[in-house]
Formats: C-alpha cells, sequence, structure tokens
C-alpha cells in the first residue's frame, strides 16, 4: 500500500515524539576551600599567579571537556549546588570570597601542571585581601557578574580549585556551572512541540481534503 502524505505526517509526528529526552542541563562543579578543617579541598600553589602561565593544581576537580566554548557561572541555588561562597581565612574580617581557578591540564609526567585560563573574582570587597565581610556579599558579587567565557582548541582536562594553599583555615566553598555554548537540544520545548503537532495536523488535514477533491 503505498503511504499517503497523512501517513507520512503522523509518522514525523510520532518520531518526534520517540526521540523527546530531557533537555540538556549545565554540569555542577562543587569546589570546596583548600582546606575544611582536616578534609581535602582544591588549591593552587600560587593564588596570584597570572593567566596563561603555569601553575600546580592540588586536588583539583576535573572536566575533561569537548573542543568548543563554555559559558561559566555562579551556581547556587541550581540542584546539586553545594556551597554559595568561602572563607579563606577563618577569623579574619572580610574574608568572604567567591574567587576560583580554571586551569588546562599539561598532561605528561607532571600530573599537577595546569595552564591557568580563568582567575575569577580574585576580589574586589576592600576587605581582608580583597574579600568580603558578609558571605552574602561574596555569592551576591559572583551572582551579579557575567558569564565567564572559555574556549577549548581541543578535548582538554580543566581543572577548577580555589586558589589558596593547603591550610587549616579556610571554610565553605564555590559552586559553578559549566555550560557548552550553541549545545543543540534534543528536545524540543513542549511548547514548540505542540506548535510543531498542530501544523503537522493542519498540513494532514489539507492533504486528506485535497485527496477527497480529487476522488
Amino acid at each position: 500500500m503505498k503511504p499517503t502524505l497523512v501517513s507520512v505526517l503522523l509518522s514525523a509526528a510520532l518520531g518526534a515524539l520517540a526521540v523527546a529526552a530531557p533537555a540538556h542541563a549545565g554540569t555542577i562543579v562543587n569546589i570546596q576551600g583548600f582546606s575544611q578543617g582536616n578534609s581535602i579541598g582544591a588549591g593552587i600553589d600560587s593564588p596570584f599567579a597570572a593567566v596563561g602561565t603555569t601553575v600546580h593544581f592540588d586536588h583539583p576537580d576535573t572536566l575533561l571537556l569537548a573542543a568548543g566554548d563554555y559559558t561559566i557561572t555562579d551556581a547556587w541555588g541550581k540542584p546539586g549546588a553545594l556551597y554559595d561562597a568561602w572563607n579563606f581565612q577563618l577569623g579574619a574580617d572580610g574574608s568572604w570570597t567567591d574567587h576560583f581557578s580554571v586551569g588546562a591540564s599539561q598532561g605528561g609526567a607532571d600530573a599537577s601542571a595546569y595552564t591557568l585560563l580563568i582567575d575569577g573574582l580574585p576580589g574586589t570587597g576592600g576587605g581582608h585581601f580583597g574579600g568580603y565581610f558578609a558571605e552574602a556579599d561574596a555569592n551576591a558579587s559572583f551572582l551579579a557578574h557575567a558569564p565567564y567565557t572559555l574556549h577549548l582548541d581541543q578535548d582538554t582536562l580543566v581543572g577548577f580549585v580555589a586558589p589558596d594553599y593547603d591550610l587549616w583555615d579556610n571554610s565553605g566553598g564555590v559552586s559553578l556551572e559549566i555550560d557548552r555554548v550553541g549545545s543543540p537540544s534534543a528536545v524540543p520545548e513542549p511548547a514548540s512541540l505542540g506548535l510543531m503537532l498542530a501544523g503537522l495536523g493542519a498540513l494532514a488535514a489539507i492533504a486528506r481534503r485535497r485527496t477527497h477533491q480529487g476522488a
């Protein structure tokens, strides 16, 4: 039996429904201040290094990211985010921050060597070493900041750390959301999907009417 235009359109609609899957969400990275109490966080050997220089990350949170462009934003309040800000020196007035560092692994024998890609929010609060006097103020500065952008020419192991030394007087951390720019979504939004099905239905009705008129 030769397929009609109606049957083809209906098959396309059903196919669109069959491939529907949850929409892509950003990846959450939780960086714990290095270190929190007696536990291990993620730190850097030179918190004041310049972007493009070689630094050494200690216990970084890592992601293998494909070549492309990414945005990095504050993830606080989103599912999976654990931290809003961190205190790099407990007891020091004005030491709350959302400072974080992002680096590209250099590979090779020295697994701790990274090229610094982003030195995020190094401190503008005017407190102790540029920190903020309140946790909420540090977090608010990050939430108001424009997204950081990251470009990778090739697939790269990327590390994320809190830029401080291995000290006992850190508390809290920073949570980041990493999103691929221009990543196609496999799922139409519900409203878009509804419009698509309505359009297919209208086309099917027109085709059916023409078939009856030609009979």
